[in-house]
């Protein structure tokens, strides 16, 4: 890691907590990498690559069960949704290169 950059460095240390012990660990191993990537995004607020492996290490907690059967949401939902607005993690993925030819967040068109 000695020639990693900063940011590689940060996302090499939270990919460890993910992969690192048994399988049986997987409900706390996501949950240190949720936390190492709430950590990683802190550091790096206006990547936008980065902002979308935190969204993912989030939904990871919860897959598929982000809402209560009465529509409120669970724990880490409203994150997850503030994150991936046209403001947040997909709006900044869309002011890249990559995502210029797209018509909205998350519509997978293009113009």
């Amino acid at each position: 890691m000695a020639n990693a950059s900063p940011r590689e460095q940060a996302l090499i240390s939270a990919l460890d907590k993910r992969y690192s012990g048994k399988t049986e660990h997987r409900t706390a191993n996501d949950n240190a990498y949720a936390g190492a990537m709430r950590e990683v995004y802190g550091r790096f607020p206006d990547d936008p690559d980065i902002a979308i492996l935190y969204v993912e290490s989030m939904m990871d907690l919860r897959p598929w069960g982000y809402w209560m059967p009465d529509g409120r949401p669970h724990e880490g939902t409203a994150e997850i949704v503030a994150l991936t607005g046209l403001h947040g993690a997909f709006g900044m993925a869309l002011s890249t290169p990559a995502g210029a030819g797209c018509d909205s967040a998350g519509s997978g068109t293009s113009g």
